[in-house]
Formats: C-alpha cells, structure tokens, sequence
C-alpha cells in the first residue's frame, strides 16, 4: 500500500510531506524514486529516530486517507516481531481522525502469552474502536455446505 500512495501521490503532495518523509523512506523506497531529494533528519538516538519514524508513517497514512478511507489488512500477525507490532500500535493510537481502519488476522495456537502480539491484544482491550473477532473451524454439516457451494452441487 505505502508503495503505491507513493507511486499515485501527486509530486507536490510529496513533495510537501518530504519533511517527515525521510524516515519513511526506509520502508517506502518508492519516496526516493519520487522525492530524491528527501531531507535527512538531524542525529538523535535510537529511540528519537523510532519516533521519528512512527510519526512519519502517521503522517503518510493520515494523507493518503485525506480524500478516501483505507482499510489496511494485516495477515498473519503471530508473526511480526516487536518492532513491528510497536510501530502498528503508534499508527492505531496515533490515527486520530484519518479514516483509516485495520483488519488484523493471528492464529491464536501460534500465540504464547509471552509474544509480543499477546501484549498487544491486551492494551488494545482498553482503547476505543477496537474491536476482537474470534472465527473458528467449520462443522462436518458446515464443511459440505462449502464444498457443495463450490463444485455446484451436493458433494
């Protein structure tokens, strides 16, 4: 998605955007090809440059969802390590007004109460918008149902 907001943004819209859009640029090599001249961010630490990085994708995300809403799906979450589940709980936090809704998928077998995501899940419990789905597995009755709908008749 990043990719292709930068690839469709009008250059002046980048353009204007290219103060934050330097540490974006890490993730997004698309900016360079668009903006090649992207300021670089003054020094800081490792924790001011995650921050500066964190507010530069809120920035980016809050512009793409300024003319229309986006829905981001996030497949697999019991997967991502903690710098990426810190980054996705900043943007969540951080969306404000964008008109921005996330989509999340994790298998709950994968998720031992010491991962990362388990802590994500439990300070998510408390903000607002945030909303948690269980699914689970088809029934014998469910699963022909399936099938028979796909191949067109009773399997």
């Amino acid at each position: 998605m990043p990719n292709d907001y930068v690839a469709k943004c009008p250059l002046a819209e980048l353009q204007s955007q290219s103060a934050a859009a330097g540490a974006v640029a890490t993730l997004v090599p698309e900016m360079v090809k668009r903006v090649p001249k992207l300021p670089h961010a003054a020094g800081g630490g490792p924790e001011t440059e995650r921050y500066r990085l964190f507010e530069s994708v809120n920035g980016l995300l809050s512009a793409a969802t300024s003319d229309v809403p986006l829905l981001l799906i996030l497949d697999d979450l019991h997967w991502a390590g903690r710098p990426s589940l810190l980054l996705l709980r900043h943007i969540m936090r951080g969306a404000g007004h964008a008109r921005l809704m996330f989509l999340g998928t994790y298998r709950e077998t994968d998720l031992a109460r010491t991962h990362p995501l388990a802590e994500m899940l439990a300070d998510l419990r408390r903000e607002q918008g945030y909303k948690r789905i269980a699914l689970r597995g088809l029934d014998e009755s469910g699963v022909d149902a399936l099938v028979g709908a796909w191949a067109g008749h009773e399997a």
